[in-house]
C-alpha cells in the first residue's frame, strides 16, 4: 500500500493505489483527499491536474475541489490562475462563496494591486454576496497598504452602519489607520477601547501602536520604549517587525544607543533583516558618519543580508552629499547587478552626483535612461539638470525641462525657480525673466524676495554657516591627502 503522506510518491503511484479499490476510486471524495495532500505539499501543479482529471472523466466537480485549490493558489500568489478557476467555478456550479473572494482580495492586497481588489469587490456586490467582518477587515488593510486612509475609513463606516461586532483584527486595522495619519492619540484610544472590550492585544496591535507613536514627531523615545515594556509585561512576544519599528523610531530621534540595544536584542532572537539595518545606515550617515554607514553596508553583504532598494538609495544620496561621486556610481552598479529596478530617488541622486562632479553629459544620459525605463518622475532630477545647464549656459535645454515640468504638472519648488532664474540671467534673456516672475507670483512667492531660495526654517545664516563647515571639512581632507 502506498503511503499518501510520503512526498516521494508521484501522482500516478497514488492513483494506482486508489485504483486497487474500484469503489473508492469512483467516489469524488478520493480526488478531494488527493487535492488536499498536494495543496498541503504546496504542489498546485499536481492538484490542478487532479481537477482536470475529474472533468475529463465527465464527473461533476464539487465546490470543495475548487475551494481547496483556489485557496492554495491565492496563498502562493498565483492569483491569475485562481481567478480563472473562480470563473470556471461559476460555470460548472453556482455563485462562489465569500471565502473565495476574501482569499483573492487578500492575495491582490499583498501584491499592492488595489485596482484588482476593487474589481473583485464590485463583482462580489453584483452577485448579491453580503460582505462579512473578515472581508471588510481585509479591504481596510488593502486600502491602508495602498496609503488610502480615506477609502479605508469609508469601508469602516459600512461596518458601523451594519453594526458588525468588532474583533481583534478590526481593531488592529483601525490602529493602523491612525498610524498612517501619524495620530498616536487616537491610535492609543482605539487600543484602550480594545482592552475595554475584553480583547487581549496581540503582537500586531502593539506593533501598529508603536508605529503610530514612531510617526508622531511629538512623541519621545521613552514613551515608545514604555509600549515595548508593556508588551513584554503582558507576555506578548515581539516579532522581527517589532524590532524593525523600534530601531527606526530610535534612529529618527537620533538615539543610536537605544537603536543599537534593540538591534542587538533582535540579533539574539531573530535573523537580522535589511529593513532593520536601513534606518541605522541612513540616520548615521545623515548625522555625518558616512564611513560607518559604508562599513555597516559591507558587513551586511559579508554575512549574506541582501540590501534593499532603500539602503541603496540612502547610500547613493549620501555619497552624493559627501561629494564621493565614484562611490555613488559604484553603489549604483551594485544595485543593477543585484537585479533591482532604480526608482526616481536613485536616479535623482545619481543625476545630482554627476552635476556636482561637473559631468552634465552623464547626468543627461541618466535622465534619458530614467525616462526610457518609464520611471515615475518628480521635480528632483529636473532641478539637478537645470542647475547643470546654468554651469554650461544651455538656456534652450533648461527651458525645455522647465516647460516639461509644467506640462507634467510636477511640483515646481523654489529651487527650480532659483536655478532657472540664474540660467536666464547668465543667458541674458530679459523677456524670459518677466515670464518666469509671473510664474513665481502665481505660485505664491515674491520674485524680489531672496528668502524664496531657502528651505523652510533655514535662512541665509544657516546656509552661510553650512558653507563654512563644508569648506573646513574639504580643507582637512586635502591636508590628510598631502600627509
Amino acid at each position: 500500500m502506498v503511503d499518501l503522506s510520503n512526498n516521494n510518491n508521484s501522482l500516478s503511484e497514488i492513483l494506482d493505489a486508489i485504483a486497487e479499490k474500484n469503489a473508492f476510486y469512483e467516489r469524488i471524495d478520493a480526488y478531494h483527499i488527493l487535492m488536499r495532500i498536494y495543496c498541503k505539499r504546496g504542489d498546485v501543479k499536481e492538484a490542478l491536474y487532479i481537477l482536470r482529471r475529474v472533468l475529463l472523466f465527465g464527473q461533476i466537480p464539487r465546490k470543495r475541489l475548487y475551494s481547496t485549490l483556489i485557496h492554495e493558489l491565492c496563498k502562493q500568489g498565483k492569483l491569475e490562475t485562481a481567478e480563472e478557476l473562480l470563473e470556471e467555478f461559476e460555470g460548472y456550479l453556482d455563485t462562489p462563496d465569500i471565502f473565495l473572494f476574501t482569499s483573492l482580495i487578500t492575495g491582490y492586497s499583498k501584491k499592492g494591486e488595489i485596482d484588482k481588489v476593487e474589481k473583485i469587490f464590485k463583482k462580489l456586490l453584483r452577485l448579491d454576496i453580503q460582505p462579512d467582518r473578515k472581508l471588510y477587515t481585509t479591504l481596510i488593510f488593502a486600502y491602508l497598504r495602498h496609503r488610502d486612509a480615506h477609502s479605508a475609513y469609508k469601508i469602516y463606516k459600512q461596518i458601523i452602519e451594519r453594526n458588525i461586532k468588532h474583533d481583534i483584527y478590526l481593531f488592529v486595522s483601525r490602529i493602523y489607520m491612525q498610524a498612517i495619519n501619524s495620530d498616536s492619540v487616537n491610535a492609543g484610544k482605539i487600543f484602550e477601547k480594545m482592552n475595554a472590550y475584553g480583547i487581549i492585544p496581540n503582537v500586531e496591535a502593539y506593533n501598529h501602536l508603536i508605529y503610530a507613536h514612531s510617526r508622531d514627531n511629538s512623541i519621545d523615545t521613552s514613551k515608545i520604549e514604555n509600549l515595548y515594556q508593556l508588551m513584554l509585561a503582558r507576555g506578548v512576544e515581539p516579532n522581527p517587525f517589532t524590532y524593525e519599528l523600534l530601531i527606526d523610531a530610535m534612529c529618527k530621534r537620533h538615539n543610536f544607543l537605544k537603536a543599537s540595544r534593540f538591534f542587538n536584542e533582535m540579533k539574539r532572537n531573530f535573523p537580522i533583516t535589511n529593513v532593520a539595518l536601513n534606518p541605522i545606515i541612513r540616520h548615521q550617515t545623515l548625522y555625518g558618519d558616512i564611513n560607518n554607514a559604508i562599513k555597516l553596508y559591507n558587513q551586511m553583504i559579508s554575512v549574506g543580508i541582501e540590501p534593499n532598494l532603500h539602503i541603496y538609495t540612502t547610500l547613493i544620496s549620501l555619497a552624493t552629499v559627501s561629494s564621493r561621486h565614484f562611490l555613488a556610481v559604484k553603489i549604483f552598479k551594485e544595485l543593477l547587478a543585484k537585479g533591482h529596478k532604480p526608482n526616481v530617488y536613485v536616479y535623482s541622486a545619481l543625476i545630482t552626483s554627476f552635476v556636482k562632479a561637473k559631468k552634465p553629459q552623464m547626468a543627461i544620459k541618466i535622465f534619458q535612461q530614467m525616462v526610457k525605463d518609464n520611471v515615475k518622475l518628480n521635480h528632483i532630477p529636473f532641478t539637478a539638470l537645470i542647475q547643470s545647464f546654468v554651469m554650461t549656459k544651455r538656456f534652450e535645454d533648461g527651458k525645455k525641462l522647465y516647460e516639461m515640468m509644467k506640462k507634467l504638472n510636477l511640483k515646481i519648488d523654489r529651487f527650480v525657480y532659483y536655478h532657472f532664474e540664474k540660467l536666464i540671467g547668465r543667458s541674458q534673456r530679459i523677456e524670459d525673466l518677466k515670464y518666469l516672475h509671473e510664474d513665481i507670483k502665481r505660485s505664491g512667492l515674491d520674485p524680489k524676495s531672496r528668502d524664496r531660495i531657502y528651505t523652510k526654517g533655514k535662512g541665509p545664516s544657516y546656509w552661510r554657516l553650512r558653507r563654512k563647515i563644508l569648506y573646513k571639512i574639504r580643507k582637512k581632507r586635502l591636508i590628510r591627502k598631502k600627509q
